[in-house]
């Protein structure tokens, strides 16, 4: 039973899980669209040259929903995932996770994404082990800060090496399914990496190391 790993966003699912629900916020009039889009303006910018930092992002997005109690941020996800979730998840998505289940791989989503929106979509989609950027709760309200390591880059490598070792498992046999460059880490441990619609670094690096190169679209 291999580990089968998955990146979410651009890899399963198209977009950014964290963007298309701030703008469903936005459209729910519970954001300010010009502040959300220079912000996301900005940190595109670092994320394309390879400066982003993690933290920073997710703490301005969270900073946003402070003024929300965490169950009015959740009832907004669920309505966010039964909405709209339908229309991001790419094509050959479900038959790639299908056929990880038949061999009865263990399933797993690695994202950088807010664990609030990052497990609803991955239980939509099946998978039952979700790994993600934690925010910070206190009150019942989220604080705006981050809880532990964020997991980007060689984050991803982190959370999962303690996961393993939470759950007695290895990567031998294991697949890792993404799209970018930040995901270079774990990438280059798995035994079966394979690339994603990516990017153009990403799928320079993927065809010099002879890695799978798929498409979901």
């Amino acid at each position: 039973m291999a580990l089968a790993i998955f990146d979410l966003d651009d890899t399963l699912i198209e977009g950014s899980s964290d963007e298309v629900w701030e703008d469903y916020l936005i459209e729910q009039g519970l954001l300010d669209a010009d502040t959300c889009y220079r912000r996301r303006e900005y940190f595109h910018y670092h994320y394309y040259r390879g400066t982003l930092d993690i933290r920073e992002r997710q703490r301005s997005f969270l900073q946003s929903l402070k003024q929300f109690s965490l169950n009015k941020v959740l009832q907004d996800i669920d309505h966010f995932v039964v909405q709209r979730l339908h229309r991001m998840v790419k094509k050959g998505s479900r038959p790639l996770l299908e056929k990880h289940q038949t061999a009865g791989d263990n399933l797993i989503v690695v994202s950088a994404a807010s664990c609030l929106i990052a497990e609803p979509i991955a239980s939509y989609l099946g998978i039952e082990n979700v790994l993600a950027t934690v925010p910070e709760i206190e009150q019942g309200h989220i604080t705006g800060e981050i809880a532990g390591i964020p997991c980007f880059r060689e984050g991803k490598v982190t959370r999962l090496e303690e996961w393993m070792l939470q759950q007695n498992k290895t990567l031998d046999g294991s697949f890792f399914y993404a799209d970018s460059t930040n995901d270079l880490p774990l990438l280059e441990m798995v035994n079966h990496p394979v690339v994603i619609d990516p990017e153009e670094e990403l799928e320079r690096i993927a065809k010099k190391n002879k890695w799978l190169i798929l498409s979901l679209k």
